[in-house]
C-alpha cells in the first residue's frame, strides 16, 4: 500500500473539529456525518480522514477503500 498519511495534533479538540469539517466541506464536498470519512476522489484513489480528540489524520492516494478504513483504525489504536 502506497498511501500517504498526514497526522495533525491541534491545541484543542474544537480546532481539530473545525479543520475536519472544513476539509470535508471544502475538499471532499460532503457534510461530515461521523468522525470518519472515506471517499473516492479519482479512479482507484481514496481519501480517508478521521477525528479523535485533538488529532486529525488524513490518508491520500490509497487504492482500496477497505484498506483505507483499516489503516485509519490502526492509526487510532496507536494514538490511544
Amino acid at each position: 500500500m502506497n498511501l500517504k498519511l498526514l497526522l495533525i495534533f491541534y491545541p484543542d479538540s474544537s480546532s481539530a473539529k473545525s479543520s475536519f469539517d472544513n476539509f470535508c466541506t471544502k475538499y471532499l464536498k460532503v457534510s461530515p456525518a461521523s468522525k470518519r470519512i472515506i471517499q473516492k476522489v479519482e479512479e482507484n484513489k481514496f481519501v480517508g480522514l478521521e477525528l479523535e480528540k485533538n488529532y486529525l489524520w488524513i490518508t491520500f492516494e490509497s487504492k482500496d477503500e477497505k484498506k483505507t478504513g483499516t489503516f485509519l483504525k490502526n492509526v487510532r489504536e496507536k494514538l490511544r
